[in-house]
């Protein structure tokens, strides 16, 4: 399995959330259930970089056929997560120079804990 190419250097949104459902009865009593014992973590990216950088997360992005493959991500904290991009698309901003050459680009995408 291959890691997510490029360095811990951009902004992320992390969620925590907990697979629990809620039963509601005709006295408005609620239950609540625990469906499953993981939590699902999602992280939000936002990155920036060169025109090269770009290329990378396009080729890894491209190799994976989207969201069909989990890949590696260290987190925040350096700990190794098996994730999978949460939708089969990136959308890249590119930054062009004067003369029209693209020298960087800003992208967002959300990855998602794989249990």
């Amino acid at each position: 399995m291959t890691t997510f190419p490029l360095p811990y250097v951009f902004e992320v949104d992390k969620t925590n959330a907990y697979v629990n459902r809620t039963i509601t009865f005709e006295s408005q009593k609620k239950q609540k259930q625990r469906v499953a014992i993981s939590k699902l973590m999602t992280w939000e990216i936002s990155c920036r970089g060169s025109n090269a950088d770009r290329l990378v997360l396009e080729a890894f992005h491209d190799s994976l056929s989207g969201d069909a493959t989990p890949f590696y991500f260290n987190d925040e904290n350096g700990v190794q997560q098996t994730v999978r991009f949460a939708e089969g698309k990136i959308k890249f901003h590119l930054k062009r120079d004067i003369a029209g050459i693209v020298q960087g680009f800003e992208a967002k995408m959300a990855i998602e804990l794989v249990i």
